[in-house]
C-alpha cells in the first residue's frame, strides 16, 4: 500500500476469476458484434460447384502429379471447393494437399497428396501455381450504374442462359464470350422470373493503361498477368528490367512513369533472363469489353455462436499450422497492432462495414484464445499458477515467480516488436 504495508492476499479463485474476466468480455463483445452481423446479414457470393483449371504450368508440382487444364477440382483435402478462398486456405494451412477432380466422364480422380511450393515473391507464402475459374452460376447480382447491362435493361436476379448461340452455364463464361473476338454486339438470352427474354447489348470497351507486369523487388518481374500486353510480347516472370527505349531503369517509380507517358506507343524493353539478354516490344494498353455485372449475392444470416465457433476453429488450425514444420505458415506471417490496424482499414474500405465488424469479431476471439495460453504474464499463466496453489495449498514463492515473469515479459515484448 501507499504506507508500505503488504497488500492483502487474493485467494487463488479470486485471481482465476480476475484473469478470466478479460477473455470473457472479449467473447461477450464478439457475441454482441455477431448479433449485429446476424440481424444485418452478410452479402456472400454463391457457393461454387468447383474450380475449373484453365492453366497448369509445367514447372508446377500439380503438373507433375497429373493435374490438367480442363479438370474441375471438386474437393481439397476432403472440403468442397466452393471458392478460391477455401482452396487457398488448404494450400497455406496444411502440410500436404490432396485434390479430388472430375475430368470429362472420369469422376473423383485423386491428385496427390503433394506439398505445395512456396512463392519467394510473396514472403514464401504457398500459393496455387495453377490458374482457375470459380464455377459460380450465371445469375446476376450487382448491375453497375451507367454500364451496358443497366442501359440494356438487365436486372439483378436475371440468369444468363445464352450469348448468341453459346450456352452459358457459369458466370465466368460471360466475360470469356464477349471478349472471344471483335464482335461489337451480342444477343443475350436471359431468364427472369421463369420467363425467357432477349436483349441486344453492345458491351463497353475498357482500356487499362498497364503493361501487365507485377513487381515486388524491382527490377525482377514477380508475375505477368494473363492476356496482358506483357504476356503477349513474351515477357515472363523472373525476367529483370534492364532498359526501356534505351534508357536504364533505376527504380519502379521511374518505370511506371515511362509506361504512363507512352500509352498506345510501341516500347522496346531489354530484359535479363538468366544469363541471356532478351529484347522485346510491347504497347502498354490492354483493351477489353465489359458488361458491368457481378455474380448474384445472397444475404447470409449466421448465428453469432456459429460465427465465434468458426473463428475458434480457424485459430486452432492456425496455431496447429504454426507449430508444424511442414505447413505453409510460420511465425514471420504474424501481425501486431500495426498489421491488424492496416488489415482492419483495408477490410472496411474494400468490403464494407459488416466485413469490418467480422474482422473485429475475429480479433476479439483470437485475442481471448491468445491470452488464455498457459504462459506466465498472460491470463492463462496466472490461472495455471492459481490452480497450482489451489491444489498444493501453498503459495508459489515470489522468488520463483519473479525471474519467470521477467523472462516471459521480455519474450512477449520481443515477440510483439518482431511481429510489428
Amino acid at each position: 500500500t501507499e504506507d508500505g504495508k503488504p497488500l492483502p492476499e487474493a485467494k487463488p479463485l479470486d485471481r482465476i476469476i480476475t484473469a478470466l474476466a478479460g477473455p470473457f468480455f472479449n467473447i461477450l463483445f464478439a457475441l454482441v458484434l455477431g448479433t449485429v452481423i446476424y440481424f444485418v446479414g452478410k452479402p456472400v457470393p454463391p457457393l461454387a460447384e468447383g474450380l475449373l483449371i484453365t492453366n497448369v504450368p509445367k514447372e508446377s508440382v500439380e503438373f507433375t502429379k497429373g493435374l490438367k487444364a480442363g479438370d474441375i477440382i471438386r474437393e481439397v483435402n476432403g472440403r468442397a471447393a466452393t471458392s478460391q478462398q477455401v482452396t487457398m486456405m488448404e494450400y497455406v494451412m496444411r502440410d500436404d494437399v490432396t485434390l479430388k477432380v472430375d475430368r470429362g466422364d472420369q469422376k473423383d480422380l485423386v491428385i496427390g497428396p503433394f506439398t505445395p511450393k512456396s512463392n519467394k515473391n510473396y514472403e514464401n507464402l504457398r500459393l496455387m501455381s495453377i490458374e482457375s475459374e470459380s464455377l459460380y452460376p450465371a445469375g446476376l447480382g450487382g448491375i453497375a450504374k451507367g454500364s451496358a447491362a443497366e442501359e440494356a435493361g438487365l436486372l439483378s436476379g436475371d440468369i444468363i442462359k445464352k450469348i448468341d448461340d453459346k450456352q452459358i452455364d457459369y458466370f465466368y463464361q460471360i466475360g470469356d464470350e464477349i471478349n472471344a473476338d471483335d464482335r461489337k454486339e451480342f444477343t443475350f438470352t436471359i431468364e427472369r422470373e421463369g420467363q425467357e427474354k432477349t436483349f441486344v447489348i453492345a458491351p463497353q470497351i475498357k482500356s487499362v493503361d498497364k503493361a501487365g507486369m507485377m513487381f515486388r523487388n524491382f527490377p525482377e518481374i514477380m508475375d505477368v498477368i494473363g492476356e496482358s500486353p506483357a504476356e503477349k510480347a513474351g515477357i515472363k516472370a523472373g525476367d529483370a528490367i534492364v532498359e526501356v527505349n534505351g534508357y536504364p531503369m533505376k527504380d519502379l517509380k521511374e518505370f511506371k512513369g515511362v509506361v504512363a507517358r507512352h500509352q498506345k506507343e510501341m516500347m522496346k524493353v531489354k530484359l535479363q533472363r538468366g544469363a541471356e539478354v532478351v529484347e522485346l516490344e510491347f504497347t502498354p494498353t490492354h483493351t477489353y469489353k465489359q458488361l458491368g455485372v457481378g455474380p448474384q449475392m445472397s444475404i447470409q444470416k449466421i448465428n453469432p455462436v456459429v460465427q465465434i465457433t468458426r473463428v475458434v476453429e480457424n485459430t486452432y488450425d492456425t496455431i496447429k499450422a504454426l507449430v508444424s514444420p511442414n505447413s505453409g505458415v510460420d511465425i514471420s506471417m504474424m501481425s501486431s497492432f500495426v498489421g491488424i490496424s492496416s488489415g482492419m482499414y483495408k477490410t472496411v474500405k474494400q468490403a464494407g462495414l459488416i466485413e469490418g465488424l467480422s474482422f473485429v469479431l475475429m480479433i476479439n476471439v483470437a485475442l481471448a484464445i491468445f491470452n488464455l495460453l498457459p504462459f506466465p504474464v498472460l491470463d492463462g499463466g496466472h490461472i495455471v499458477i492459481a490452480l497450482i496453489e489451489m491444489l498444493t495449498r501453498r503459495k508459489v514463492p515470489a522468488a520463483v515467480l519473479q525471474p519467470i515473469y521477467v523472462v516471459f515479459m521480455l519474450l512477449l515484448m520481443t515477440f510483439a516488436l518482431y511481429a510489428t
